[in-house]
């Protein structure tokens, strides 16, 4: 376990490095300039154009910054960590549905599907946020690129295949078979590297997935299908599923076999011809999921010798998808046990650490090991937005998915279209991630003018500093908090976003509370709480005004709070937002001192 452990770990840096290294190559990463770099062990600064032509903007990618594929490993790890068995469900639930928040550079179809969901709809279903024929014929390497935890946690648990969780995984985003059957040959490739023990030989990785056929090629059971799954398919595009099933891995074995030949000779002229023989370079197939599984095992296997090679044929080849070769290529080089060769790009890639916690919590996990799961809405994250549009740096944001994040910086970017304005926050989770969030506005409306997109400059221009508001919402004092909370979420189905001893909060808007005061008679009963980065400044300038005080300022389950009126009489609360937490039940909270190993709490 100890040489998994360590195995698990730098799989998932290696994955980030080359995606981290080949993004800015990568054939459709949008890099404004488009000189081709010189294939170096180095990562580089780059600019490249996003958004769409209404809101278009300049957005710089720092040395070392990964992409999605580095993203969705994350995704899936913090699925199996926190759901334990249930992960597909806290994927779907969770972590899919925030994902547009954050996400830099990820395809067409996984973000329709991540909408689908949201929206509480699988994509496969019609729906006014899905497209079952756009799902069912998405057959890109969404998939394969993130299925690295399954095949570490296949290996720890001493399971024989992830083939039935790798499915699983898959079809949440992709429906075509070339994505399904692309994640498993990956997984099975990830599985033997993570397994071998001594050198791999050159060429063993081809020839250990070509006599593995019957296994990855081999049909899923009934029971691993979605309910309704191959009806929808049936349905939307017309054919028999089995058979282009069928018809797919025939294409696989013949994409192998393509790779195979193409290990007999050494020249680089052989490498870059099987590649493009393979399809790599080819702008219709390229990002199929079966022909960068293929493009990755040949390269892995060709380089196992001298994994930098491979590292950077898979970043620098010209014309292709680039960052998912190359972390696809490098992280089955990093599983046959060394990282060494990485150096020093495994000490400069984005969020290392956390990818190294993520990597051991995976390998270590108790098996059965879940937290209560969050249901994460569209209406949820158009909140989050909202909050972070009104954030300023030091600002504490809480996520749909129960982590904190403290806003780093606010950065402007330099718009493309003059009728819209655009920044980047970054914020830094308490479990270690980095994100990224890109606001773009109207000049002329949302909730952000041309003067509120960056609001420290405006409000020290205007000599007014005001607090960020972080949320607002509506507290309903309650005497039995379950047979309410039973009544909102098993009756009327609400979602429950926050939970304490005292409250329970649904859809980051009604709260529950046995805490809460009651309210003045002629107010009623409901009461609107208001969330500040600063209470003791709004304490203050409400002072100043006369504002009529209720309950004076002071502490209530350890934050600071207090009650005024409106002037029509209701009652407003304003409330501090909670610390953020030193660990999350479920959370890898940091290295265990003695073992050096992530703690799983």
């Amino acid at each position: 376990m100890t040489e998994l452990y360590g195995r698990g770990i730098a799989a998932f840096v290696g994955a980030s490095v080359g995606d981290a290294l080949g993004w800015p190559q990568e054939n459709r990463s949008s890099n404004i300039d488009r000189t081709m770099s010189a294939p170096v062990m180095e990562f580089r600064s780059w600019k490249r154009r996003a958004g769409t032509r209404f809101n278009a903007y300049e957005e710089t990618i720092e040395a070392g910054e990964h992409s999605d594929d580095t993203q969705m490993i994350c995704i899936v790890a913090r699925s199996i960590i926190r759901g334990g068995t249930n992960w597909r469900d806290w994927l779907t639930d969770v972590e899919l549905p925030l994902f547009p928040v954050y996400q830099r550079g990820a395809g067409r179809a996984l973000l329709s599907a991540c909408r689908a969901w949201a929206s509480g709809v699988p994509p496969w279903l019609p729906h006014r946020d899905t497209n079952p024929r756009a799902y069912f014929e998405a057959g890109g390497n969404g998939g394969a690129m993130r299925v690295l935890p399954h095949a570490v946690r296949a290996v720890a648990t001493g399971r024989p295949s992830p083939n039935d969780d790798v499915f699983a995984d898959t079809v949440t985003t992709h429906g075509h078979p070339r994505a399904i059957v692309g994640s498993l040959v990956h997984a099975a490739a990830l599985r033997t590297a993570l397994s071998k023990k001594g050198t791999l030989g050159y060429g063993e990785l081809l020839d250990a997935l070509l006599d593995d056929r019957r296994s990855w090629g081999a049909q899923p059971s009934l029971d691993v299908l979605p309910p309704g799954w191959r009806e929808a398919w049936k349905e939307s595009i017309g054919s028999d599923f089995w058979r282009t099933w069928t018809d797919t891995v025939d294409e696989m074995i013949s994409l192998l076999s393509i790779a195979r030949q193409g290990m007999s000779s050494g020249a680089l002229a052989s490498e870059r011809e099987t590649l493009d023989a393979l399809g790599s370079t080819h702008s219709k197939v390229m990002g199929a999921g079966t022909v960068t599984a293929a493009a990755a095992a040949f390269l892995a296997s060709r380089s196992a010798a001298n994994p930098r090679s491979g590292l950077l044929a898979a970043a620098f080849i010209p014309r292709a998808d680039s960052d998912t070769l190359a972390s696809m290529t490098t992280s089955l080089l990093a599983a046959l046990g060394r990282e060494d060769w990485l150096f020093p790009l495994n000490r400069e890639v984005q969020d290392v650490a956390y990818l190294e916690r993520l990597g051991g919590a995976v390998v270590s996990a108790p098996r059965g090991a879940t937290m209560r799961r969050p249901r994460v809405t569209s209406n949820q994250t158009r909140a989050l937005l909202s909050r972070i549009d009104h954030a300023s740096p030091d600002d504490l944001v809480e996520l749909p998915d129960g982590r904190y994040a403290n806003v780093v910086a606010v950065e402007p970017l330099r718009s493309l279209v003059q009728s819209s304005v655009a920044a980047t926050y970054r914020l830094s989770v308490d479990d270690g991630q980095t994100m990224h969030v890109v606001r773009v506005h109207r000049r002329s409306e949302g909730p952000r003018s041309t003067q509120q997109v960056f609001p420290i400059d405006d409000r020290e221009s205007r000599g007014v500093v005001l607090p960020a508001v972080l949320h607002v919402g509506m507290i309903l004092p309650v005497s039995d908090l379950e047979k309410m909370r039973s009544f909102y979420e098993n009756l009327l189905g609400l979602a429950v976003t926050r939970i304490g001893s005292s409250f329970v909060t649904f859809n980051d808007v009604l709260a529950l509370s046995t805490a809460a005061a009651p309210p003045l008679p002629s107010t009623g009963r409901l009461r609107v709480y208001v969330e500040v980065s600063s209470v003791q400044q709004v304490w203050d300038r409400l002072q100043q005004h006369g504002v009529d005080i209720v309950e004076p300022l002071g502490r209530g389950s350890g934050r600071k709070r207090f009650t005024c009126l409106d002037p029509e009489g209701n009652v407003i609360e304003l409330i501090e937002p909670p610390p953020a937490p030193m660990a999350i039940e479920g959370h890898f909270a940091g290295h265990d001192r003695t073992s050096g190993r992530p703690k799983v709490i």
